[in-house]
This record gives C-alpha cells, sequence and structure tokens, in this order.
C-alpha cells in the first residue's frame, strides 16, 4: 500500500517561494524546479527511508538539479509528513526550528 503523502502548509510555502525566485531569474525555471520537486515527492513515496535521517526522525531528500532539501517525517508506515523544504545554504538553526 502507498502511503498517504501530506505536505504542511509551511513546507508548501517553501516550494511556492522557490518556484517564483525561479521563474523570476529565468522564465520557466520555476516549472523545472516545481517538476523536479514532484519527482523527489515521488522517490520519498515509494522508498521514504532510502535517504539520510538528519536529525531525530526528520530525514532529508536533496534534489539533484536545484540546492534544495525536502525534509520530513515517517511518523508510520502508511503516512509520510513533508514539513520543509529549504535550501541547502541556509543555516541549519533555521530549518531546525520547525522539528
Amino acid at each position: 500500500m502507498k502511503p498517504r503523502l501530506e505536505i504542511l502548509p509551511q513546507a508548501l510555502g517553501d516550494i511556492v517561494d522557490a518556484r517564483h525566485w525561479y521563474e523570476d531569474q529565468r522564465p520557466g525555471l520555476g516549472i523545472e524546479f516545481e517538476r523536479t520537486i514532484e519527482a523527489a515527492l515521488v522517490g520519498i513515496e515509494r522508498f521514504p527511508k532510502l535517504y539520510p535521517q538528519v536529525v531525530g526522525d526528520i530525514w532529508r531528500c536533496f534534489l539533484g538539479r536545484f540546492p534544495y532539501g525536502i525534509f520530513y517525517e515517517v511518523p508510520s508506515e502508511d503516512s509520510i509528513l513533508i514539513v520543509a523544504v529549504f535550501h541547502a545554504s541556509r543555516d541549519p538553526g533555521s530549518w531546525a526550528e520547525r522539528f
């Protein structure tokens, strides 16, 4: 059975903000960012524990092309909770506050 994937509103805001920033840099780049996020979410959904566990019960999936990480919890076998999507250069303290 496929786990249920839930994206917290703050994490969705992270995605929207980054998408807009990339789109401002170059038309179409925001859409590429969004597609990369979608592909990563499919990977997380299929193999949630493939990626490294970084803090407590928080896992992180880095995006290949874009310097962002998707931070998530796996509270049960049938549930995945996306808690943040942060740029890799951000201070770890800033994302740790969400957890």
